[in-house]
């Protein structure tokens, strides 16, 4: 999705011309002639030129998208880490979770320091 960033200046300096304006840029791509605008980025044909889904859907499906990529990315890097660290942080883990404090009588307090 290209945005046109006239309409997002006028937002920001509050000018009473954009007020209804769409920020999706409108750029001929229905227009096959050579020489005329190229279409070859992501979601060409979404906007008012294509499909026409509002810009309000366009925003949904581009933060569906960007969550799915977040977390996929998350998950990767937890996999990486645990296949490179994996047997040294676990028996530390082990040794810190597990351990009691030493006082007596405080042992019960030990799981839920580990949670702090």
């Amino acid at each position: 999705v290209q945005l046109n960033t006239k309409v997002l200046n006028g937002w920001a300096q509050n000018l009473p011309e954009y007020e209804n304006a769409t920020t999706v840029l409108r750029t001929g791509c229905h227009q096959h002639t050579p020489g005329g605008p190229s279409c070859n980025y992501l979601f060409a044909y979404l906007g008012p030129e294509g499909v026409d889904i509002r810009e309000s859907y366009i925003g949904v499906i581009l933060l569906a998208i960007s969550l799915c990529m977040l977390c996929g990315c998350l998950i990767g890097m937890v996999k990486i880490l645990n296949a490179l660290l994996g047997t040294k942080v676990k028996s530390v883990i082990e040794n810190v979770i597990n351990a009691d404090i030493p006082i007596r009588g405080l042992g019960w307090l030990t799981g839920y320091l580990a949670m702090l």
